[in-house]
């Protein structure tokens, strides 16, 4: 079943879950983090936790989960069609992708500092 996990150090997961007694098994877990769009709106973004990793599933201990509850129909949709992606994709290309979204998110970032420190174009 598709789930969202909310961990004891404020991280939150989705996946799809295995329970067991002491702990449970996420298959394809994707942490969900919060993103800004360009146009400065705030969301959620899916991020594969095993990118670098061979395996395709995680474990967690139960004490480590605050609570959980069943993805929402369009969570879970959105969700299946980035694993279906990622499944796709090289590594060498999702490497590339996260380059190329640190340097738009550090263009961003210093354009905000031109506007608050125009007499500075550059960060020390």
């Amino acid at each position: 079943m598709i789930r969202i996990l909310n961990l004891v150090n404020g991280e939150q997961i989705i996946g799809d879950v295995e329970e067991y007694s002491v702990r449970c098994r996420v298959i394809n877990p994707f942490y969900i983090v919060d993103a800004v769009n360009e146009e400065g709106s705030i969301g959620s973004k899916l991020t594969n936790v095993l990118t670098f990793s061979t395996s395709d599933c995680i474990e967690i201990d139960h004490s480590k989960i605050v609570f959980s509850f069943p993805a929402s129909v369009s969570m879970g949709s959105y969700y299946k069609k980035l694993v279906a992606l990622h499944d796709k994709k090289l590594a060498d290309e999702i490497i590339n992708e996260a380059l190329n979204e640190m340097d738009q998110s550090e263009r961003r970032y210093q354009k905000l500092m031109e506007m608050i420190r125009p007499d500075k174009s550059k960060l020390n």
